[in-house]
C-alpha cells in the first residue's frame, strides 16, 4: 500500500532525553479517512525514557479504506503510550471510528493506551476487530484509568484490557483504581471468525482481561451491556473461556485485591456470561 503507516506521529527522544514532548497535544475536530492499518494519530514515548504530554483526542472522525489490505503495521487507529515517569494522562471522548463496511480485519484497534490518567468516554466504534486495547504496560502501576459511556458496535471484542510487565518493571501493581462502565457492546462473530487471526478476536468477547503477569488492585467493572448479535454463519467452536460476555483471565501468578465485576447486563453470550480464572483472588466480588 502507499498509504502512510501514521498520519500523525509524536514521538519522544528514543536516545532517553527525558522532557521532549511533555506539553499538551490536543487534536479535535480532525476528519481521517482511506486509511488501512495505519495509526492515524501515534504518540509514542521512547523506551529509553522519554515522555509524552497529556494526549486529548476529541470531535473528530475516523473512516478506514473499505478496501481490504494485507498490511499488518500493528497499529491502532489512536496510539498514546507514555513511558516517562511523570505522566500527564489522555482524554479520548466524542470521537467516531469506522464505517457501515462490515469484515475489515487489516484494522487493529480503534483506542489503544499505555498509560495511567486516561479517560476514554463517549466514543462510538463501528465494525473493528478490537473496539480498545487498555493497557497496563508502563515503568509503573498504571493508575486511575476510566473507560465509560462508549458504544462499540459488531466487534468481535469490545474492550480488551492487557496487563503486562515492562522493561525492568517486572512485579507489583499492573492495574490500580479502574472503572470500567456503562459501555455498550455488540459482538459480532459472524464477520470476523474466517478473517481475523487471533484466538481471541476469533472467538469472540464483550470484556477481556488477557496478559495477567502484575497483579491487579480495585479494578471495578460495571454497568456495561453486551450483547451477541445473532449467528448465522459462522462455524468455528465456542470456548467457554473466550466466547463470553466478560472473560476475567488470570491463570498464572499475580494477585488480585478488590476485582469488583457487578451489574452488567450481558444477552446471548456463545459460552459463559462471565468467566473467571483467578490464581490467587484476595477480594473478588
Amino acid at each position: 500500500s502507499t498509504k502512510p503507516r501514521m498520519s500523525i506521529h509524536v514521538g519522544a527522544d528514543n536516545s532517553g532525553n527525558v522532557g521532549v514532548c511533555t506539553g499538551e497535544l490536543k487534536f479535535e475536530r480532525l476528519r481521517i479517512t482511506n486509511f488501512d492499518n495505519g495509526g492515524c494519530i501515534n504518540i509514542n514515548g521512547a523506551a529509553g525514557g522519554a515522555g509524552v504530554g497529556r494526549l486529548v483526542v476529541r470531535d473528530s472522525v475516523f473512516i478506514p479504506t473499505t478496501v481490504t489490505s494485507s498490511n499488518d503495521h500493528d497499529h491502532s487507529t489512536v496510539y498514546w503510550q507514555a513511558t516517562a515517569a511523570s505522566f500527564a494522562g489522555c482524554d479520548i471522548s466524542d470521537n467516531t471510528f469506522g464505517s457501515s463496511t462490515t469484515g475489515l480485519s487489516h484494522l487493529g484497534a480503534a483506542i489503544e493506551t499505555h498509560g495511567p490518567l486516561a479517560s476514554v468516554h463517549d466514543n462510538v466504534i463501528i465494525n473493528y476487530p478490537t473496539g480498545m486495547q487498555i493497557t497496563a504496560s508502563t515503568p509503573e502501576a498504571t493508575e486511575q484509568v476510566e473507560v465509560y459511556a462508549n458504544i462499540m458496535r459488531r466487534c468481535a471484542v469490545g474492550i480488551q484490557i492487557a496487563v503486562s510487565t515492562f522493561g525492568a518493571y517486572t512485579s507489583g501493581f499492573g492495574i490500580l483504581d479502574w472503572h470500567i462502565h456503562h459501555n455498550r457492546i455488540t459482538v459480532d462473530r459472524d464477520q470476523w471468525w474466517s478473517k481475523t487471526t487471533g484466538v481471541n478476536v476469533k472467538h469472540g468477547t464483550g470484556i477481556l482481561i488477557a496478559q495477567p503477569s502484575l497483579d491487579v488492585k480495585n479494578l471495578d467493572i460495571d454497568h456495561n451491556t453486551i450483547r451477541y448479535l445473532t449467528v448465522t454463519q459462522f462455524t468455528g467452536s465456542t470456548d467457554n473461556s473466550l466466547s463470553c460476555g466478560i472473560a476475567y483471565y488470570r491463570p498464572v501468578a499475580g494477585l488480585d485485591y478488590n476485582v469488583r465485576i457487578r451489574a452488567n447486563t450481558i444477552e446471548g453470550a456463545a459460552g459463559c456470561g462471565i468467566f473467571v480464572n483467578s490464581y490467587t483472588t484476595r477480594s473478588l466480588d
